[in-house]
């Protein structure tokens, strides 16, 4: 199954540890969503990422192969049992123009805006480094995650 990343999951290290048979497939672009940080997370003790439709905005990420036991870890780290998040199928973009279908995670809204730390922001912005993601995107990673435009 694909998992698309997007969040605090573009790190291979957290990816290798809450998914360790996962693979990484790919990078890709899910077209006319935005990048938002909605809900608190009690765990980590700050705001979290999520995605939000928006026309003409789009988000970058990383798609991962994951296992059956991989889905059921990863269904736990987001908390879908606790209703800090539910899945959803998006259809992204491959950068040879084809698209692919995969499962991504979105927050339930507690707000429209809670500060991440900059701990968390670091972990986004590091993987988004690591998959060589457009260095205009991380810079609006940076932004969004200050409060700034979307």
């Amino acid at each position: 199954m694909y998992y698309f990343a997007y969040g605090s999951n573009l790190s291979k290290k957290q990816m290798e540890q809450r998914c360790p048979d996962s693979k990484v497939y790919q990078v890709a672009l899910l077209k006319n969503f935005q990048l938002e940080f909605p809900r608190f997370s009690q765990k980590i003790k700050c705001g979290v990422a999520s995605i939000l439709p928006a026309n003409g905005s789009d988000v970058w990420g990383v798609i991962y192969n994951i296992s059956g036991p991989d889905l059921i870890s990863i269904n736990k780290y987001e908390g879908v049992a606790f209703k800090c998040y539910y899945p959803e199928i998006v259809q992204l973009e491959l950068n040879n123009g084809s698209n692919v279908s995969a499962l991504t995670y979105i927050a339930f809204r507690e707000s429209d805006f809670v500060p991440p730390s900059d701990e968390y922001t670091k972990l986004i912005v590091e993987g988004a480094k690591d998959f060589k993601l457009p260095e205009e995107y991380i810079v609006k990673i940076q932004s969004i995650a200050k409060g700034g435009k979307k």
